[in-house]
């Protein structure tokens, strides 16, 4: 049994499904310990921000009327979901066992469970009726019957934010290749 796995029946357990638990390579990582531990929380809680705002607009397509885009977003989170957690299981990290931990009845597995329901709920009607349960505002940004200024900002913005994207990697890119004092 390898030495990094303690109790015999997770061993068996893990081999029987074929996860077999493998210790942990040596990384280097840039930065103290302080410093890793500030960005892997940062980095968590940038992925909480994300899947509410995913949920949220998989709720809102879904609300409007549409059916695969948000069927689409919420296969995403799942498939992150599973990443994260095949991932730990690799490195022989039980997530369950730790998220049992945590109080199931907290507001925010309330509302990402309700936001998932009721974003199923809106699909479902979607489905029965062909219709949202709000209607989509049509809104013409091109053809004659379009104003100019919205023909304009339809196709200005988009492209203008590309070229704001563009640039602010490039300067980031730039940034990031100036040596400073702190990187040494």
């Amino acid at each position: 049994m390898p030495e990094h796995v303690d109790d015999r029946e997770d061993h068996e357990r893990r081999w029987q499904w074929g996860v077999e638990a493998r210790p942990m390579e040596p990384v280097e990582l840039p930065g103290d310990e302080r410093e890793r531990t500030v960005l892997l929380e940062a980095a968590l809680r940038g992925n909480r921000a994300m899947l509410t705002a995913m949920l949220s607009l998989a709720l809102a397509t879904a609300v409007l009327g549409s059916w695969l885009i948000p069927a689409a977003i919420l296969v995403s989170m799942i498939v992150a979901g599973r990443v994260m957690r095949d991932y730990a299981s690799e490195r022989g990290v039980d997530s369950d066992r730790l998220t049992e931990q945590r109080p199931t009845r907290s507001v925010r597995f309330l509302l990402g469970n309700a936001g998932i329901v009721f974003t199923l709920a809106a699909m479902s009607y979607t489905g029965a009726t062909g219709d949202g349960l709000l209607p989509v505002p049509d809104i013409r940004g091109t053809g004659p019957d379009a104003s100019a200024l919205l023909g304009a900002a339809a196709t200005g913005l988009p492209a203008g934010a590309a070229v704001v994207f563009v640039v602010l990697a490039a300067l980031d890119a730039v940034r990031r290749r100036r040596p400073t004092a702190s990187r040494n």
